[in-house]
């Protein structure tokens, strides 16, 4: 708890420096505060990961002499990647494919929302879909942030 709240206290102080975080409300806007239970999660090894394809680091041809990044490959995330529209939705992704979680009902509300959204996008609410992704493209991903603030 005092770790969030110290967080809250950072993100107002810093709120010049980290962007707009907020929308047409004053001041940070927090919905949800959870504990993160490893219990939570189901553990999935490495060998597993790459067994299932889940994950699959290709070398990018920009790779010279160690300098240069990876790219995912032909993978579970390597599909569903390109439908994410933000940098913090692409890593809340690679944590649910890495730490799955142990809650049926809240994998089933996952899979009803994405259910959901597909009969919107193919049905009238297609370019609805549209302006969200693009709207989500704005959504700021918090932890590169605060490591850079922090690191200053």
């Amino acid at each position: 708890v005092r770790a969030a709240g110290g967080l809250l206290r950072f993100l107002e102080r810093n709120r010049s420096q980290l962007g707009d975080l907020e929308g047409p409300w004053q001041g940070t806007c927090v919905q949800d505060v959870r504990l993160f239970s490893p219990e939570d999660v189901l553990f999935v090894d490495l060998q597993t990961l790459t067994a299932l394809q889940v994950f699959q680091e290709e070398q990018h041809p920009s790779l010279v002499r160690s300098f240069g990044r990876t790219k995912e490959g032909l993978s579970l995330c390597g599909l569903l990647e390109p439908l994410v529209a933000s940098a913090a939705g692409a890593s809340m992704l690679r944590r649910w494919l890495q730490q799955p979680s142990r809650d049926g009902r809240l994998l089933q509300r996952r899979q009803d929302a994405v259910e959901r959204l597909l009969c919107l996008a193919r049905g009238s609410g297609a370019e609805l879909v549209r302006e969200i992704h693009r709207e989500l493209r704005e959504v700021r991903d918090l932890p590169p942030l605060l490591r850079r603030e922090i690191g200053r």
